[in-house]
Protein backbone atom coordinates (compact mmCIF):
# COMPACT_ATOMS: atom_id res chain seq x y z
CA UNK A 1 0.00 0.00 0.00
CA UNK A 2 1.26 3.67 -0.90
CA UNK A 3 1.25 6.56 1.83
CA UNK A 4 -1.38 8.72 1.90
CA UNK A 5 0.81 11.48 2.18
CA UNK A 6 1.36 11.05 -2.04
CA UNK A 7 -1.33 9.53 -2.98
CA UNK A 8 -4.16 11.11 -0.82
CA UNK A 9 -7.22 10.88 -2.00
CA UNK A 10 -7.17 8.74 -5.74
CA UNK A 11 -5.99 5.78 -3.93
CA UNK A 12 -8.60 4.30 -1.72
CA UNK A 13 -5.90 1.45 -0.27
CA UNK A 14 -3.72 4.00 1.08
CA UNK A 15 -2.29 3.81 4.65
CA UNK A 16 0.00 6.13 7.17
CA UNK A 17 3.48 4.90 6.95
CA UNK A 18 3.20 2.56 3.86
CA UNK A 19 5.45 2.52 0.68
CA UNK A 20 6.45 6.13 -0.94
CA UNK A 21 7.53 6.33 -4.40
CA UNK A 22 11.25 6.50 -3.74
CA UNK A 23 10.66 3.30 -1.60
CA UNK A 24 8.73 1.44 -4.24
CA UNK A 25 11.39 2.50 -6.77
CA UNK A 26 14.19 0.90 -4.83
CA UNK A 27 12.42 -2.11 -4.41
CA UNK A 28 11.91 -2.44 -7.97
CA UNK A 29 15.48 -2.31 -8.62
CA UNK A 30 16.23 -4.65 -5.85
CA UNK A 31 13.67 -7.27 -7.77
CA UNK A 32 14.16 -6.08 -11.54
CA UNK A 33 15.41 -8.73 -14.12
CA UNK A 34 15.49 -8.26 -17.95
CA UNK A 35 12.17 -11.07 -18.01
CA UNK A 36 9.91 -8.28 -15.81
CA UNK A 37 6.80 -8.70 -17.83
CA UNK A 38 4.68 -5.87 -16.39
CA UNK A 39 3.18 -3.76 -13.75
CA UNK A 40 -0.26 -3.85 -11.95
CA UNK A 41 -2.03 -0.95 -10.96
CA UNK A 42 -5.27 -1.08 -9.64
CA UNK A 43 -7.42 1.17 -7.41
CA UNK A 44 -6.75 4.60 -9.07
CA UNK A 45 -9.59 7.25 -9.13
CA UNK A 46 -9.24 10.00 -11.06
CA UNK A 47 -12.13 11.71 -10.47
CA UNK A 48 -11.18 12.16 -6.79
CA UNK A 49 -7.43 13.16 -7.40
CA UNK A 50 -6.81 16.88 -6.51
CA UNK A 51 -4.83 18.86 -8.54
CA UNK A 52 -3.35 15.53 -10.67
CA UNK A 53 -1.10 15.21 -7.77
CA UNK A 54 -1.66 10.91 -7.37
CA UNK A 55 -1.66 11.01 -11.48
CA UNK A 56 1.78 12.98 -11.54
CA UNK A 57 3.44 10.47 -9.09
CA UNK A 58 1.78 7.42 -10.86
CA UNK A 59 2.66 8.83 -14.43
CA UNK A 60 6.24 9.15 -13.28
CA UNK A 61 6.49 5.72 -11.79
CA UNK A 62 5.42 4.66 -15.36
CA UNK A 63 7.79 6.62 -16.70
CA UNK A 64 10.99 5.18 -15.02
CA UNK A 65 9.72 1.85 -15.63
CA UNK A 66 9.21 2.26 -19.39
CA UNK A 67 12.53 4.10 -19.64
CA UNK A 68 14.60 1.12 -17.01
CA UNK A 69 12.92 -1.50 -19.76
CA UNK A 70 13.68 -0.08 -23.07
CA UNK A 71 16.52 2.06 -22.77
CA UNK A 72 19.53 0.34 -22.79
Amino acid sequence: MFDAAYFLPAWRSRSPFGLSPLLLLRLVEAAWTPKMAGVLVSEFDPGRDRDDRSLAALVWLLEYLLLRRYEA
